[in-house]
């Protein structure tokens, strides 16, 4: 949404987005994500990710690697949210004691700090 959608961004995010002295990280999982939709048609890009992520580059996006540390963690996380791509963001959270921003309410049971 940052890319190309960033009014469905609350004005909180687009602003820690925007400032550089924030870090910004992207996980793979949702490189990964992102990736495998639009194929199945359950997403739409309007140019290649490679594209996209490459343009991001000079606003400070860095890409977080999943690890075997949040592989470890995963089977800590409480059962509260299933699918697999959110608690692989969740997982690096939790490791690295890091604030996930996202608006998924199925994420707010887990022990982490998010914010949107």
């Amino acid at each position: 949404w940052w890319d190309d959608r960033p009014e469905l961004l609350s004005p909180n995010i687009l602003e820690i987005c925007q400032n550089l002295d924030n870090q910004v990280w992207f996980s793979l999982a949702s490189v990964w994500e992102i990736q495998i939709k639009p194929p199945i048609n359950k997403l739409t890009l309007d140019m290649p990710l490679a594209d996209i992520l490459t343009l991001q580059q000079p606003n400070g996006l860095k890409l977080l690697p999943i690890t075997v540390s949040h592989l470890l963690e995963l089977p800590n996380l409480p059962l509260h949210h299933k699918e697999p791509f959110d608690r692989l963001r969740i997982a690096p959270a939790r490791v690295k004691n890091a604030v996930l921003l996202s608006k998924d309410a199925k994420i707010e049971p887990y022990p982490i700090t998010t914010f949107w």
